[in-house]
């Protein structure tokens, strides 16, 4: 074998890059080095609309289920307990068509939540009275007769009952994709709480 002087230089330099790719920064989370559990009961519902607390629970456990970070467990044995609440939800015109614009075409809808995390072993509260929001627009299809896109209530009447099939489908997905982009807002809260 030949000695070679760059070789073994070149050999020193690579393996000092392997070395110090390994050492240094730590990236995730703080949380995770004292949690290993999380409880997360089913949200209040302080806004009285139908199932919206399933679809929002559903969704914040299904988001800490695909991230792995946390384990989702019973409140009995978990190490943190996340307890919410949905406090918001509007509904507000966004585009406007027909005579005089008076026939709305899309809606956004927003949802509002505010949520506790607790550590069950001290009792000590993470985070407390934590706002977030999450919104998503549908359109209503031009199709449905007019008599039925005006049923659906505005912001000031939002009591009144939908009637259209169609277009209570459309809320209901904008409703799961709202509580989707809560969801991943309150892991990325909990998971990277730095």
């Amino acid at each position: 074998m030949i000695y070679n002087p760059g070789q073994k230089l070149i050999f020193a330099c690579c393996m000092t890059v392997v070395l110090l790719a390994g050492c240094g920064y730590k990236t995730g989370s703080l949380i995770l080095d004292d949690y290993r559990t999380i409880a997360i009961p089913v949200f209040r519902n302080e806004v009285y609309q139908e199932d919206i607390e399933s679809y929002l629970t559903n969704s914040v456990i299904e988001e800490f289920q695909r991230d792995g970070s946390l384990i989702v467990s019973g409140k009995k044995n978990a190490d943190l307990l996340l307890k919410g609440r949905i406090t918001g939800w509007r509904r507000t015109g966004e585009r406007f068509a027909g005579d005089e614009y008076r026939e709305v075409v899309e809606y956004q809808l927003e949802i509002t939540v505010v949520f506790d995390l607790m550590d069950q072993k001290t009792g000590d509260y993470l985070f407390k009275d934590l706002k977030i929001s999450g919104n998503n627009t549908y359109f209503i299809n031009p199709d449905i007769p007019a008599s039925k896109r005006r049923s659906i209530p505005l912001e000031r009447e939002q009591q009144t009952v939908i009637i259209s099939k169609d277009i209570y489908e459309s809320e209901k997905a904008s409703m799961w994709r709202a509580a989707e982009r809560i969801s991943r807002q309150i892991l990325q809260k909990v998971v990277e709480r730095w």
